[in-house]
Protein backbone atom coordinates (compact mmCIF):
# COMPACT_ATOMS: atom_id res chain seq x y z
CA UNK A 1 0.00 0.00 0.00
CA UNK A 2 1.26 3.49 -0.84
CA UNK A 3 1.29 5.14 2.60
CA UNK A 4 3.21 8.18 1.33
CA UNK A 5 0.33 9.00 -1.01
CA UNK A 6 -2.19 8.62 1.81
CA UNK A 7 -0.16 10.83 4.14
CA UNK A 8 0.08 13.56 1.50
CA UNK A 9 -3.66 13.71 0.75
CA UNK A 10 -4.50 16.71 2.93
CA UNK A 11 -1.22 18.51 2.37
CA UNK A 12 -1.65 18.87 -1.37
CA UNK A 13 -5.25 20.11 -1.32
CA UNK A 14 -4.65 23.80 -1.96
CA UNK A 15 -8.07 25.43 -1.69
CA UNK A 16 -9.28 27.48 1.28
CA UNK A 17 -12.85 26.30 0.63
CA UNK A 18 -13.48 23.32 2.95
CA UNK A 19 -15.86 21.65 0.45
CA UNK A 20 -13.36 21.93 -2.39
CA UNK A 21 -10.53 20.65 -0.20
CA UNK A 22 -12.66 17.73 1.04
CA UNK A 23 -13.73 16.88 -2.52
CA UNK A 24 -10.12 16.88 -3.71
CA UNK A 25 -8.98 14.66 -0.84
CA UNK A 26 -11.96 12.30 -1.31
CA UNK A 27 -11.19 12.05 -5.04
CA UNK A 28 -7.53 11.28 -4.39
CA UNK A 29 -8.48 8.67 -1.81
CA UNK A 30 -10.81 7.04 -4.34
CA UNK A 31 -8.02 6.97 -6.92
CA UNK A 32 -5.59 5.36 -4.43
CA UNK A 33 -8.25 2.77 -3.54
CA UNK A 34 -8.90 2.06 -7.22
CA UNK A 35 -5.18 1.66 -7.89
CA UNK A 36 -4.84 -0.88 -5.08
CA UNK A 37 -7.87 -2.72 -6.45
CA UNK A 38 -6.56 -2.77 -10.04
CA UNK A 39 -3.10 -3.87 -8.90
CA UNK A 40 -4.56 -6.68 -6.81
CA UNK A 41 -6.78 -7.87 -9.67
CA UNK A 42 -3.88 -7.76 -12.13
CA UNK A 43 -1.57 -9.71 -9.81
CA UNK A 44 -4.29 -12.26 -9.06
CA UNK A 45 -4.82 -12.90 -12.77
CA UNK A 46 -1.25 -14.05 -13.44
CA UNK A 47 -1.41 -17.42 -15.15
CA UNK A 48 1.48 -19.83 -14.91
CA UNK A 49 5.03 -18.61 -15.21
CA UNK A 50 4.46 -16.16 -18.07
CA UNK A 51 4.69 -13.13 -15.81
CA UNK A 52 1.15 -11.90 -16.33
CA UNK A 53 -0.14 -9.29 -18.78
CA UNK A 54 3.25 -7.72 -19.48
CA UNK A 55 5.48 -10.78 -19.22
CA UNK A 56 8.50 -11.04 -17.00
CA UNK A 57 11.05 -9.23 -19.17
CA UNK A 58 12.99 -6.21 -17.93
CA UNK A 59 10.69 -3.20 -17.79
CA UNK A 60 7.51 -5.21 -17.34
CA UNK A 61 7.04 -3.82 -13.82
CA UNK A 62 7.10 -0.30 -15.30
CA UNK A 63 4.33 -1.18 -17.74
CA UNK A 64 2.37 -2.86 -14.95
CA UNK A 65 2.68 0.25 -12.80
CA UNK A 66 1.58 2.54 -15.64
CA UNK A 67 -1.36 0.26 -16.37
CA UNK A 68 -2.46 0.29 -12.73
CA UNK A 69 -2.10 4.07 -12.49
CA UNK A 70 -4.02 4.85 -15.68
CA UNK A 71 -6.79 2.34 -15.05
CA UNK A 72 -7.23 3.68 -11.51
CA UNK A 73 -7.38 7.26 -12.77
CA UNK A 74 -9.95 6.34 -15.41
CA UNK A 75 -12.09 4.35 -12.97
CA UNK A 76 -12.07 7.03 -10.29
CA UNK A 77 -12.49 10.03 -12.59
CA UNK A 78 -15.67 8.80 -14.26
CA UNK A 79 -17.55 8.62 -10.93
CA UNK A 80 -18.59 4.99 -11.23
CA UNK A 81 -16.95 3.79 -8.01
CA UNK A 82 -18.68 6.34 -5.77
CA UNK A 83 -16.30 6.37 -2.82
CA UNK A 84 -15.67 10.12 -3.06
CA UNK A 85 -19.43 10.83 -3.16
CA UNK A 86 -19.95 8.63 -0.12
CA UNK A 87 -17.12 10.36 1.74
CA UNK A 88 -18.54 13.80 0.92
CA UNK A 89 -21.98 12.74 2.21
CA UNK A 90 -20.36 11.43 5.37
CA UNK A 91 -18.37 14.65 5.87
CA UNK A 92 -21.61 16.64 5.54
CA UNK A 93 -23.48 14.35 7.91
CA UNK A 94 -20.87 14.69 10.66
CA UNK A 95 -20.68 18.47 10.02
CA UNK A 96 -17.00 18.32 9.01
CA UNK A 97 -17.84 20.46 5.97
CA UNK A 98 -20.79 22.71 5.20
CA UNK A 99 -23.49 21.24 3.00
CA UNK A 100 -23.83 22.53 -0.55
CA UNK A 101 -25.32 26.01 -0.46
CA UNK A 102 -24.16 26.72 3.10
CA UNK A 103 -21.32 28.92 4.22
CA UNK A 104 -18.90 27.80 6.93
CA UNK A 105 -21.09 29.39 9.63
CA UNK A 106 -24.04 27.18 8.72
CA UNK A 107 -26.01 29.94 6.96
CA UNK A 108 -27.42 29.46 3.50
CA UNK A 109 -25.30 31.13 0.84
CA UNK A 110 -27.48 33.47 -1.21
CA UNK A 111 -25.04 33.41 -4.16
CA UNK A 112 -25.67 29.74 -4.93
Amino acid sequence: MNFAAINSLGASAGSDDPRAKAAEVAGKFEEIFARQMVETFRKASVDGEGGGMFGDAPGSSTYSSWFDEHMAHHLSSNGRIGISDTLMSYFERIKAIPTEGETEGGQLDATV
